[in-house]
């Protein structure tokens, strides 16, 4: 089914639902210190991606705890099978509670099991998957790197890749066992819109939770299965060696084929001089998955998140802290075109309507903007294909960290 075999044996090990948080605990430790959640998670308030005062790790950790059944540890190179109901925490993981919940586990068991499957079985193949592609093409290393990238695109795109491989492998085992053609499985996962939509609406955690947690599973298998399509395994054995960079790779899988679409790249804008005093505690690449979920969330309507991100061709933020403790960000956007750039500077400004309704508009012509709001401003300005933006600086400093925004060095595609 992936078309790889076993270069080494595998180990494996019974764990109960204590052991697994254990594991998973000593996972996000590992990559997800406490300054860095803390950081992060700020980040994404500011972005409005979370609730104020949120921990992105407590959350995300909660929710991989309660779905777990099974998990492959690139670390340790082990392979570890939950000792549970798996009909339940699949439950779990959907929100399905008391009678129906029972019931929702029941039916799923009963109709796995009537086509001589088992939930714990296709779990497992998924998990395998991930071991095998592991072996040959160093998981881990790559993960590694990641990590010092700071860019959750970037480390959203090398998941979308790693579960891609383990769902459609998962998938293609599960139709093989039905007697049914992968052709199918082919037409289901190039709906990967629609059935995020439908596995994000039955699950009761914030947006972006879902997002990230759904996307690179759907997303991921649609671009696996496209590449496969077109070069067979080893078209995807050639996406291991030379991963996709960005998300816009992984929504656009011909582009990754004939040219790999690479991003812009642009350094961390730099505050230093423009805020004296105030520190940077983090820098971040956001990429088209987490900018479509911004404009998304503010507006209740994906498509119009999904449009105004279609244009992107880079981005680079920076968090910066004051002596006080207050909390800024700076952005710098590059697009596809002037016009892609003026509908997320146009869409911007919306945002920032919509967000904070109390504010007020000191300037707002020709391409530039100041936004008030809560003692604070807000700045945004247009030149061509990029778009720069501060927000939450005093404002007798907004002028002087736009100034500083133009000079953040960029390298176009």
């Amino acid at each position: 089914l992936r078309g790889l075999q076993f270069i080494n044996d595998l180990p494996v090990e019974l764990v109960d639902f204590d052991g697994i948080k254990e594991i998973i605990t000593r996972e996000l430790d590992e990559q997800i210190t406490e300054e860095l959640d803390s950081n992060y998670s700020e980040m994404y308030a500011l972005l409005g991606l979370l609730p104020e005062n949120s921990s992105l790790r407590d959350m995300y950790q909660s929710m991989i705890e309660e779905q777990a059944a099974g998990l492959y540890d690139p670390g340790d190179k082990k392979f570890y099978v939950v000792d549970i109901d798996i009909g339940s925490a699949i439950g779990n993981m959907l929100g399905f509670e008391g009678a129906f919940g029972d019931f929702a586990s029941g039916f799923l068991e009963g109709f796995l099991g009537g086509m001589g499957l088992d939930m714990q079985s296709t779990i497992i193949v998924h998990e395998l998957t991930h071991a095998l592609d592991d072996q040959h093409f160093d998981i881990e290393a790559t993960m590694e790197y990641l990590l010092t990238a700071e860019s959750d695109d970037m480390q959203l795109a090398y998941q979308s890749l790693l579960e891609g491989s383990a769902t459609k492998t998962m998938n293609d085992y599960v139709f093989s066992k039905m007697g049914v053609d992968t052709s199918v499985a082919q037409n289901l996962a190039g709906n990967a819109d629609a059935n995020i939509a439908l596995t994000e609406g039955m699950m009761d955690y914030p947006a972006l939770l879902k997002r990230i947690m759904v996307a690179p599973y759907l997303k991921g298998e649609e671009f696996v299965r496209y590449l496969h399509k077109e070069g067979g395994h080893e078209a995807v054995d050639n996406a291991f060696r030379n991963p996709p960079t960005s998300m816009e790779q992984i929504y656009n899988p011909a582009d990754f084929i004939r040219s790999r679409d690479i991003p812009s790249v642009i350094e961390d804008p730099d505050m230093q001089s423009a805020l004296p005093g105030w520190k940077k505690q983090a820098s971040n690449t956001l990429g088209i998955l987490l900018i479509g979920l911004m404009f998304e969330m503010s507006m209740n309507d994906k498509d119009y998140g999904d449009k105004i991100a279609s244009g992107w061709d880079g981005d680079r933020i920076t968090i910066w802290k004051s002596p006080h403790g207050d909390m800024a960000f700076a952005w710098c956007t590059t697009w596809d075109s002037a016009d892609d750039a003026m509908e997320f500077y146009d869409a911007y400004l919306d945002f920032l309507d919509a967000r904070f309704p109390s504010g007020t508009w000191a300037t707002n012509w020709n391409g530039q903007a100041v936004y008030l709001f809560t003692g604070t401003a807000s700045g945004i300005e247009i030149d061509g294909r990029d778009v720069v933006i501060v927000e939450r600086v005093p404002e007798n400093r907004v002028n002087a960290c736009i100034e500083e925004l133009w000079k953040t060095p960029i390298v176009y595609k």
